[in-house]
């Protein structure tokens, strides 16, 4: 978004953006969902681009609760000291699917970090709902899946999650996963993120993203055709 110059308030912004567009994304508001890895990069990738408004849900019935708190602590102190005057409020798993209709009245983009497909598929259901956009992402092993769905066009990626779209090579993490690719989604998230909250929708490509770090290799797929 802009170029740092010795502190994260000092720089000059991208010249693709309007001053103008760089004064609202401050008061734009993002909900991100879950708590994989990659969204401590996602994060701070926003936080550097001057978003300041940031809502952390969890969504993991699994989790304990002295992890979650951990965890949610761990990203709070980290966030904070990249910014201190971030806006930045986080919520607990506990009847998320209610906490999270609720929170979409307030919030002008949803980020899909649950790397969970059930719970994106109820992120796409509520937010095709709601009318409000959502990037999916999720990884595993050297491979990351990234989309923007246009909820708010009445888009919905339900049915490829829930079918056999899935490549098959995407896997789980029982195999471990390679953290250079949370980069990649976190940079994938984010910057489609910035533009569409500054009004360059129109730089957004729609296909889906398929990459796979370990084997150079890198689709595009037309998923909604």
């Amino acid at each position: 978004m802009y170029v740092k110059n010795n502190s994260f308030d000092e720089g000059t912004v991208f010249s693709n953006i309007s001053q103008d567009a760089y004064n609202k994304l401050k008061e734009k508001e993002i909900l991100l969902v879950g708590l994989a890895d990659y969204i401590i990069n996602t994060c701070h990738l926003l936080i550097d681009a001057g978003i300041r408004k940031l809502h952390l849900m969890d969504w993991d019935a699994n989790i304990n609760e002295q992890e979650e708190d951990k965890k949610l602590d761990k990203l709070r102190t980290s966030l904070k000291e990249a910014n201190p005057d971030i806006d930045l409020k986080t919520y607990k798993s506990e009847r998320p699917g209610e906490k999270l209709t609720n929170l979409l009245t307030e919030v002008d983009l949803i980020i899909d970090c649950t790397n969970h497909f059930p719970y994106s598929i109820l992120i796409d259901q509520m937010a095709k709902k709601s009318g409000i956009p959502w990037i999916y992402g999720a990884s595993a092993g050297a491979v990351c899946i990234y989309k923007f769905v246009n909820s708010h066009q009445g888009e919905s990626i339900s049915g490829w999650l829930s079918g056999s779209g899935i490549p098959a090579s995407f896997g789980t993490c029982s195999n471990g996963l390679l953290t250079t690719i949370n980069g990649i989604i976190a940079s994938l998230q984010s910057t489609s993120a910035i533009k569409y909250l500054t009004e360059a929708e129109g730089k957004i490509d729609q296909q889906l993203y398929y990459i796979d770090i370990w084997n150079n290799k890198f689709d595009k797929i037309n998923i909604n055709n």
